[in-house]
């Protein structure tokens, strides 16, 4: 028999023989060259402690299923990586701001900054505002990815 759950902070990358409950905060499917269809999850367990996990794409069509955000899972058997790339999370959201972390990085915070939004969101954005009337409008974005703007300032002349 496997011991009990343990809590995802307690989770090491040198072994396989983990059983963990958590939460799904939050899934979404990915597609890249490198590492074809995956499936990418922010877990959270009783204690709120938070993990990224991926589904790699030899196993994304056969756990597929059994994945729904919100939802619980119980994880058995699993491997845990050090997390690399350009999707990691981290609750360190004011290294950050300040430049001292690596910004590539998924992030949860309750702190209200102005933000850039590209793609069909702005149309959204601006479509939500215009319909509210007289009400007041609150936009909360979760699990977003933070670019700075250096990147994009021939976009703005």
């Amino acid at each position: 028999l496997m011991a009990s759950f343990i809590l995802v902070s307690d989770v090491k990358h040198f072994k396989s023989m983990w059983k963990i409950k958590v939460s799904i905060m939050c899934l979404w499917k990915k597609y890249s060259a490198a590492a074809g269809l995956t499936i990418e999850m922010v877990l959270i367990d009783s204690n709120d402690h938070k993990i990224h996990a991926t589904v790699k794409k030899e196993n994304a069509n056969q756990f597929d299923p059994f994945f729904l955000q919100g939802g619980s899972s119980i994880l058995i058997n699993f491997t845990v990586n050090h997390s690399l790339g350009s999707q990691r999370t981290t609750t360190n959201y004011h290294e950050i701001l300040d430049g001292s972390l690596d910004q590539n990085y998924l992030i949860g915070s309750d702190d209200h900054h102005p933000i850039g939004l590209w793609g069909s969101f702005p149309t959204i954005v601006n479509d939500t505002i215009q319909a509210r009337g007289q009400q007041s409008l609150v936009i909360v974005l979760k699990f977003a990815k933070i670019n700075f703007l250096e990147r994009y300032t021939n976009f703005y002349k």
